[in-house]
């Protein structure tokens, strides 16, 4: 799932309620579930595992996407955290583990992060750019901090 959420809801087109914790969270019974929204990992995570969802994927707070174009998919700075969401989901898709998805996205996170330290500290940045990076860093490294993962055995 992908959109906006609160600690008990995951929310879809228009912040309408998708997933409501103790209302409707038994529909994820049996399901691995990566929720790309800001905090479903407080409330809603630990509901649904408590009735039998197998695995949750997403984040305790709030969930930065940064980007500089008006068109993500062109942007390479949204790109950065596009990579690390969709890391994880492609090791979901492809049969791989809760556990596995959260370490190869942590990872990802971890690359983008120090490749902007690294870009920072050239001497050719301008000042501009540099409160750019920072930027970035600071929300890569908030979202890298705020993901978690639960399963079922946990």
């Amino acid at each position: 799932m992908n959109g906006h959420g609160t600690q008990f809801s995951a929310l879809g087109f228009n912040k309408t309620p998708i997933i409501i914790a103790n209302k409707n969270d038994y529909l994820l019974r049996g399901r691995i579930v990566h929720i790309i929204s800001c905090f479903t990992g407080k409330f809603l995570a630990q509901a649904a595992i408590d009735k039998g969802c197998k695995g949750y994927l997403g984040y305790k707070d709030y969930f930065y996407l940064w980007y500089i174009e008006s068109e993500p998919e062109k942007d390479i700075v949204a790109t950065m955290f596009q990579e690390a969401v969709n890391s994880a989901s492609k090791i979901l898709i492809n049969g791989g583990s809760i556990k596995e998805a959260f370490e190869k996205s942590q990872e990802v996170y971890e690359k983008r992060i120090n490749e902007c330290k690294g870009k920072y500290f050239q001497s050719t940045t301008s000042a501009e750019m540099k409160d750019n990076l920072q930027d970035i860093m600071s929300a890569l490294i908030w979202n890298k901090k705020h993901q978690i993962y639960q399963t079922l055995e946990d």
